[in-house]
């Protein structure tokens, strides 16, 4: 649904948004496991006219966790990659 040119854009179904690659560096003691593989994150809605062109953001930050466990004490970083558009 979508009300006029500058207004908000509303899904009538969730939206999924396809990450190209989860990648988690769990450094050289063990490995870890990332618990879900799936997480859903509602991320609201956002005028389009809070965005302003590459680069640029819109709406208020979500907070959403990404369970992953390991076996002994480990330093754990996280990266997202999306996918590009054709």
């Amino acid at each position: 649904q979508q009300t006029s040119a500058s207004a908000s854009f509303v899904a009538s179904a969730p939206v999924s948004i396809d990450i190209a690659a989860l990648n988690v560096d769990i450094g050289s003691s063990g490995s870890c496991q990332v618990a879900t593989s799936t997480i859903q994150v509602s991320l609201g809605t956002v005028n389009r006219g809070e965005f302003h062109g590459k680069g640029t953001t819109g709406g208020q930050a979500k907070r959403f966790s990404i369970p992953v466990f390991c076996p002994t004490p480990t330093d754990v970083r996280i990266g997202f990659f999306g996918v590009g558009q054709k």
